[in-house]
């Protein structure tokens, strides 16, 4: 059994990663139907299965309680899955209030965390959300930010990017392979290969040929056009866009783009991002 946290700052791939293994886990490789949820829902942020798990009511808790009793029912969670299982979350890896991890060490578990120039990020989770592009950067520097869900979910602690970004990798709790969206995007067959192999699925090359060409972007694009997709809020505007890197270059401003990399400069050089002003 291996179980595997999908794991992400927001607007960084988790979406589209979550395509590609549920097109290539299908039975052809492309079959993945369009009206049925995708890999790895955010099952471990449900309430309800807090409330049956503890015995507790999680809306008459405090914040110090959850984070206590979550870091348990995670733990409860890994251990339920049999075979290969996913499951997405965008939290960062440390954010309890007491500074322990909210996920286990378990030796079943992996997780493969997907990185994003936070430039990009910016004008993808602006557009995303309908936000001002600066009200965006401001929260990728917020050490508070969240994920704020409906009252059925948990909100998720995401922080400020850098933290989020460094707090995964750095972590040696979860054996943990870190892609870069932007090598996904450039060599989808090759990386996805690799995420395949760390996951322990059973690699066919024809599959993953298959699997990349059904999940391109284009294509994504044209199936939103023609059914919508189930991952949009009210607020939303289409949900996949040009599926490249670099479009920052031309939707943030000069002034923009040096605010993130004042913020993040020191992580966005570990993954070879750079801003206009550092080139």
């Amino acid at each position: 059994m291996t179980f595997v946290w999908l794991a992400s700052y927001p607007k960084s791939g988790n979406t589209w990663l979550r395509i590609l293994l549920s097109n290539y886990l299908s039975e052809s490789g492309d079959g993945w139907r369009w009206d049925s949820p995708i890999l790895g829902p955010p099952s471990h942020l449900e309430r309800h299965e807090f409330d049956e798990a503890m015995g507790i009511a999680s809306a008459d808790m405090s914040d110090a309680g959850l984070d206590l009793l979550r870091r348990r029912l995670h733990a409860q969670f890994v251990s339920r899955f049999t075979g290969t299982s996913f499951t997405k979350t965008h939290e960062a890896f440390f954010s309890a209030r007491d500074g322990l991890a909210m996920f286990p060490a378990n030796a079943q578990s992996k997780a493969v965390y997907l990185v994003r120039n936070p430039l990009d990020i910016a004008a993808s989770y602006a557009h995303h959300q309908n936000l001002p592009i600066d009200s965006v950067i401001d929260h990728l520097a917020n050490p508070a930010a969240q994920v704020e869900n409906s009252d059925t979910f948990f909100d998720e602690h995401i922080g400020n990017w850098s933290d989020h970004v460094e707090g995964w990798t750095q972590q040696d709790i979860i054996e943990t392979l870190c892609i870069r969206y932007e090598d996904l995007l450039d060599d989808t067959f090759e990386i996805f290969s690799r995420i395949i192999r760390f996951c322990e699925l059973e690699i066919q090359d024809d599959k993953v040929a298959r699997t990349v060409t059904a999940s391109s972007f284009e294509r994504l694009r044209a199936r939103e056009r023609q059914s919508g997709f189930k991952a949009l809020s009210d607020t939303s505007r289409p949900f996949f866009r040009t599926g490249r890197s670099g479009g920052w270059q031309t939707e943030l401003t000069a002034k923009q783009s040096r605010r993130v990399y004042s913020d993040h400069g020191e992580m966005m050089q570990k993954f070879a991002y750079r801003a206009r002003h550092d080139i």
